[in-house]
């Protein structure tokens, strides 16, 4: 399922990581026994913390919450599932499933270069060259590419 070569960093908690920046390359984030795995475009981290839980933490360190992001987007753009968090240029996650599921894998949109179809899988391919097979298909990927192309549009109407 996953492509990767890079190092793994031990074993931390995501309340220490207090900056931002800290995620700007960060390709994709999976759910696994010892919480979850940041993708970063030169290593891994083990974080302590399930991914719903950092992807929170890091809209809090944009100043906002995952639940508050959600509502503002389902209240100006009445999206309800399977909403891209557009939190600067460079970071976009998008979840790839119900966001409360277990599974679903969270992807930062902009750190992907292509996209290949096989079969009734998608494999998406980052900058990095790493590379993710998901289990969804293309008008999928085109409902979320336009959820994130009306969102810049709404956040561009309000600067």
């Amino acid at each position: 399922m996953y492509n990767q070569t890079n190092t793994t960093i031990s074993l931390i908690s995501i309340r220490t990581i207090k900056s931002f920046s800290f995620f700007q390359d960060m390709e994709y984030i999976v759910n696994n026994e010892y919480g979850s795995l940041v993708y970063l475009r030169k290593k891994q981290i083990q974080i302590k913390e399930r991914s719903l839980y950092v992807i929170n933490h890091i809209c809090k360190l944009k100043l906002t919450s995952l639940k508050s992001y959600s509502t503002g987007i389902k209240l100006t753009l009445d999206y309800k599932y399977n909403i891209p968090i557009l939190l600067n240029h460079y970071l976009y996650l998008c979840p790839l499933g119900n966001m409360q599921n277990y599974e679903t894998i969270w992807v930062n949109y902009k750190e992907i270069s292509n996209i290949r179809l096989d079969n009734e899988k998608m494999i998406l391919c980052f900058y990095s060259g790493n590379e993710i097979s998901i289990e969804k298909n293309f008008s999928f990927w085109k409902q979320l590419e336009n959820k994130i192309l009306k969102i810049e549009k709404y956040l561009e109407k309000i600067k």
